[in-house]
């Protein structure tokens, strides 16, 4: 890995607060497992794995939809899966399923998925959205009109650092630390601190604040966004009926509030069990939220409404942690992975499990992982998972 003028790890470059700084030329191994219904495994084949397999060639960073995903390696991007409402962004309405990887033309640094929609982030910083708009202008487009390949985001620009996208809604940020939202505010998800459930098809501020995070710092599961600011506080806002703003209640915010006094918080994920987990400084990993599978990890099944500690101090940092639907991942310092939650179609990644779901965190063999992603399906869990080289 070769980085310039800093010490930052791998996919942390675009996070910086000065775009265009740094130079990176690290890649990663690309791991997949879980269900492969719609060949997102990139396996060429749709058969299922319970344990790792490895897709081909040298990679940067993934991203896994609900029945597809995708990959960049040398800012290529590479999608996968099924293309319903064109998530794939191949130019195709048809849900056609590709089960090795197809280029998107341009040069990408980041990508994430919702439900039905894809966002992407270009070199140049601009970016771009395709797939579902839902009605509710969850593409960002100043209309309710779906594409079926990249178009850029209404209102340009060449600054955007981050996406995080929910069921019908976008967080972003900048890089100069402002957060811009759109799409579905039926929960307030839009932080604009009104009682209106108004949607926005183009961008709209949250607030004057220019110390939101970027990636690894910001996690939006179905309405609920939170991000970790430059002072390290973690901050939420939107639906919270399962406890997911951590704030000891279940009382929906449409601003911003603040999760405990802490201002230690590394790191950030989100499973769409509702449910989060995040890390600190010291090394340690906190949870809280929708508790269904035990995707918690406190070996119970008993929700929370405020950050409670999982075992252990040496849990990685910013980008070392991930989340799919019922279920969480989390590198260590020493490159184990661990997951634990929902398990079927062997999700969790370890054989000898069966399909049991497991309460407390559970070892995927091998010491050399870097990072770990997951997203539900229609019929169960695909994960993807980075490892050093």
């Amino acid at each position: 890995m070769a980085l310039k003028n800093n010490t930052w790890k791998l996919n942390q470059w675009y996070a910086q607060d000065v775009a265009g700084n740094i130079e990176y030329s690290g890649t990663k191994e690309l791991w997949t497992w879980g269900v492969n219904e719609s060949g997102e495994l990139g396996q060429n084949s749709r058969v299922w794995y319970s344990s790792p397999v490895q897709l081909p060639g040298n990679w940067s960073s993934m991203s896994v939809g609900r029945l597809c995903s995708a990959a960049i390696k040398s800012n290529e991007l590479y999608v996968l899966g099924r293309n319903d409402y064109g998530i794939l962004g191949l130019n195709q309405s048809t849900p056609t399923r590709y089960s090795s990887p197809v280029q998107i033309p341009g040069s990408w640094s980041f990508m994430d998925h919702n439900e039905y929609a894809s966002m992407g982030i270009k070199t140049d910083g601009t970016l771009w959205c395709w797939g579902r708009n839902g009605g509710y202008g969850t593409l960002g487009q100043n209309n309710d009109t779906e594409y079926s390949s990249p178009v850029q985001i209404y209102g340009g620009g060449t600054t955007w650092r981050h996406a995080a996208c929910g069921e019908l809604t976008t967080l972003a940020t900048k890089t100069d630390g402002t957060l811009w939202g759109w799409g579905w505010n039926y929960q307030g998800n839009l932080g604009q601190n009104q009682n209106t459930t108004t949607s926005r098809s183009s961008p709209i501020q949250v607030g004057t604040d220019t110390t939101w995070g970027g990636a690894g710092k910001a996690a939006q599961i179905y309405e609920t966004y939170l991000n970790i600011k430059t002072d390290g506080t973690l901050w939420g806002m939107g639906e919270n009926t399962n406890g997911e703003l951590g704030n000891n209640d279940v009382i929906k915010r449409s601003s911003p509030i603040q999760v405990s006094s802490d201002t230690t918080w590394s790191g950030i994920a989100g499973c769409h069990s509702k449910s989060f987990i995040a890390t600190k400084t010291d090394g340690t990993l906190w949870s809280w939220g929708g508790n269904q599978y035990g995707e918690l990890g406190q070996n119970d099944r008993t929700n929370r409404s405020s950050p409670v500690q999982i075992p252990g101090t040496t849990w990685n940092g910013t980008e070392n942690i991930g989340g799919g639907d019922f279920n969480f991942g989390v590198v260590k310092t020493d490159g184990t992975l661990w997951m634990w939650g929902a398990n079927d179609a062997g999700a969790l990644g370890v054989p000898s499990l069966g399909e049991s779901a497991r309460s407390s965190p559970v070892q995927v063999p091998g010491t050399t992982w870097y990072r770990v992603t997951g997203m539900s399906g229609a019929d169960g869990e695909s994960i993807m998972a980075l490892r050093n080289i």
